[in-house]
């Protein structure tokens, strides 16, 4: 029938959601380092989660961690990255032994090539989403650069002018001095003779 109904995991999957989209405000609020460590937290238990109910570690979304690392070392560095390897590869254990001790929910395994081609794909354009937007991070670095390089050339055009004006300054002031000094001579030996 043509009747949607809301199941645990679509309420899980809308809370990812808004969790997602609070860290975004959070992000362009200011509080980017704090936004990019709850986002990769989400992220890892999303697709940790979504393994857990699916088909553990053989389930797409357990692959998924790929593009999680990818972004932890993007958004929070290596040691990040590092750390949530380690708890990757954890988690890959806890999901085996909860499917051999017959823990885990298992709902989902793909009998069909097109179901798993399916999920693949799902990942392939998140991770293609990622790339584009370390691209395009790293494009408008490149020209925030470029503009920054351009106006420092621009004041230093502008101070080197300054300098040369103050250098001629300087000259003239010398010159100055120098005719004051032999005029104030003058007018000393001047008024010595009249005296």
């Amino acid at each position: 029938s043509g009747n949607f109904r809301l199941n645990s995991f679509d309420a899980i999957l809308l809370v990812i959601f808004v969790a997602i989209f609070g860290i975004w405000i959070a992000s362009r609020r200011g509080y980017v380092a704090q936004s990019a460590i709850l986002l990769v937290v989400v992220l890892w238990i999303a697709v940790n989660g979504a393994a857990f109910y699916g088909a553990g570690v053989r389930d797409a979304s357990f692959i998924a961690n790929f593009v999680v690392l990818l972004a932890a070392g993007l958004l929070i560095g290596g040691r990040g990255a590092f750390l949530l390897s380690v708890m990757t590869i954890l988690a890959g254990i806890g999901l085996a032994l909860a499917e051999e001790l017959g823990l885990s929910p298992a709902v989902y395994t793909p009998n069909s090539p097109l179901i798993a081609i399916r999920d693949l794909s799902l990942i392939f354009i998140i991770f293609a989403i990622f790339i584009y937007q370390l691209i395009s991070g790293l494009e408008n670095a490149i020209k925030t650069t470029r503009a920054g390089a351009l106006e420092l050339g621009e004041a230093n055009r502008e101070l080197t002018g300054a300098r040369a004006r103050l250098e001629e300054n300087r000259a003239e002031l010398i010159l100055a001095n120098e005719q004051l000094k032999r005029r104030a001579e003058r007018i000393s030996t001047i008024a010595n003779i009249s005296k």
